[in-house]
């Protein structure tokens, strides 16, 4: 989950809530504002941001099920759950139609 893309989306992200440009040019990320801090002195518009600090591969059960009794209000659904070895579950996602 800490691939480029999902890097890139965390600046995008950062970026837009501070209100500030980001621009991604030779494998680095560069922040331009026109904003001034607390003191009125401008901003760091050279700030580098890094990337994924850690990224491993772990071993989980996945399970898929189908969850629902069909009703408007209760639609069926595909259920993915992500489960430890020890069988703590970790997550679940439910498909785009489920809720």
């Amino acid at each position: 989950m800490c691939g480029t893309t999902d890097s890139r989306r965390v600046a995008e992200n950062i970026a837009d809530v501070l209100g500030v440009e980001i621009v991604y040019s030779n494998g680095k990320y560069k922040i331009n504002s026109n904003k001034t801090e607390k003191e009125g002195e401008p901003m760091t518009n050279n700030i580098e941001l890094r990337g994924c600090d850690s990224a491993m591969t772990r071993q989980v059960i996945v399970t898929k099920a189908l969850k629902g009794s069909g009703k408007e209000n209760d639609p069926y659904r595909e259920v993915t759950q992500y489960w430890s070895l020890t069988g703590k579950l970790l997550f679940e996602l439910t498909d785009d139609d489920g809720q």
